[in-house]
């Protein structure tokens, strides 16, 4: 991701409170993006969260995904 944290594209953000991650944060994005190959336990928060201020997720297939229903897989074409 350094191409893009080089322009100003991408921000990486340590730890904070959920009460500034969803005053300051959710707000601004159009998309979430979860890449984690280790998505085996099940569909963290962070997605669902982002949803809920109409941000759109993208994350990496998992073992359960289409089970969960929460989201729908799609593939560009």
């Amino acid at each position: 991701m350094a191409p893009w944290r080089d322009r100003d594209r991408v921000s990486l953000i340590g730890a904070m409170r959920r009460s500034d991650l969803y005053r300051t944060i959710y707000p601004r994005l159009d998309a979430l993006v979860l890449p984690s190959a280790l998505l085996s336990e099940g569909l963290p928060n962070a997605p669902m969260e982002a949803m809920i201020h109409g941000v759109v997720p993208v994350v990496s297939d998992f073992l359960g995904l289409r089970e969960q229903g929460l989201l729908s897989t799609s593939r560009p074409r």
